[in-house]
């Protein structure tokens, strides 16, 4: 079950990133009230999805909601989305706790739907071992299953991918891999100006290494910018997978063009683990960027069929089949 509340402390955040009011405000979760932000709440039924990235949480309700003066300032524009950053480092038990409820209620409404055709007896759950949501299984005859809220993987028994707390697929490139928070730290001349800027973002190990391969020397022309780059390469360094060694070099070949030599690492990993279902989403990606369609869809296959319902390898599939048909009919 659900925890029966958290309360947490958050700031709204407007479209430039700035945190308003400039105090933390005061938050809540629970079965009754759903979402609490100050005093104004929202029911867990009103919330479509939620989204999180480090402290960051969007919270997506249903479009056309009649909602309080107050949460209707802090909307986003042209959107149904609040968008808050949460402190004390409660980001995801507070998404965790959203989904929960939300997990619950979805679950509810499918297993209505089973019992109205008198099938209720098919029905099946089971619950995330890390976010603790609630999985509608009863499509799903996989060795591996996919959460939808906190994007893990795991079986049967609610053991978790070996290894793979760390992997994910990467916001910036798209391809599975180790995410880390990596500092990206800049330092030039503009117009006779010097210039820096920082960011931390939570990236995998191709798009840190290629950062680091195309600042280090700028960076070393300013002292000041060194000790980032050399954080950034001990990250780099530190141990992953051991049976996806390859894998950020691979990915950063393909990405690159040079499929040949990715091939190999590829490869090379595969002889490893070749039911690995990251190591064969990248696999699959790869070939389809490098415009071999065909043994792209091979691979994204051979994912669904290990994890019948892992959403990134689904949704390439269908638009690869609407291309496909699309083409069909020219």
């Amino acid at each position: 079950m659900p925890s029966s509340y958290l309360n947490f402390r958050f700031h709204f955040i407007d479209l430039a990133g700035r945190a308003k009011p400039l105090f933390l405000l005061n938050g809540r979760i629970d079965g009754e009230s759903g979402l609490r932000l100050t005093e104004h709440s929202i029911p867990i039924e009103d919330i479509k999805q939620v989204y999180k990235y480090q402290d960051l949480i969007a919270i997506i309700l249903k479009p056309y909601l009649a909602l309080p003066k107050k949460l209707v300032e802090n909307v986003l524009p042209e959107t149904s989305a609040l968008l808050i950053k949460v402190a004390d480092g409660f980001a995801f038990n507070v998404k965790s706790a959203i989904d929960q409820h939300l997990s619950r209620l979805h679950a509810a409404q499918a297993k209505a739907k089973w019992e109205a055709e008198g099938k209720a007896s098919l029905f099946r759950t089971i619950s995330c071992p890390v976010c603790e949501a609630i999985i509608d299984i009863t499509a799903i005859c996989s060795e591996w299953i996919y959460c939808c809220y906190c994007e893990n993987i795991f079986n049967q028994y609610q053991q978790l991918l070996p290894k793979s707390e760390q992997y994910n697929i990467c916001p910036r490139c798209q391809y599975y891999g180790r995410l880390q928070v990596y500092p990206e730290v800049k330092f030039f001349f503009w117009n006779r100006r010097f210039i820096s800027s920082f960011e931390e973002n939570y990236i995998c190990d191709t798009c840190a290494m290629r950062f680091y391969k195309e600042n280090i020397w700028k960076n070393a022309i300013f002292l000041v910018g060194l000790p980032f780059s050399w954080y950034s390469k001990y990250l780099l360094t530190k141990e992953g997978d051991p049976t996806l060694t390859e894998m950020a070099q691979a990915n950063r070949l393909a990405q690159e063009g040079n499929m040949k030599e990715a091939d190999v690492l590829y490869s090379t990993m595969m002889l490893r683990n070749e039911r690995h279902i990251g190591l064969l989403y990248n696999y699959g990606l790869a070939w389809l960027q490098n415009d071999e369609p065909k043994k792209a869809f091979q691979y994204f296959s051979s994912v669904i069929e290990l994890c019948n319902n892992y959403r990134p390898a689904r949704q390439i599939l269908e638009i690869y089949k609407k291309t496909t048909i699309e083409k069909t009919h020219l």
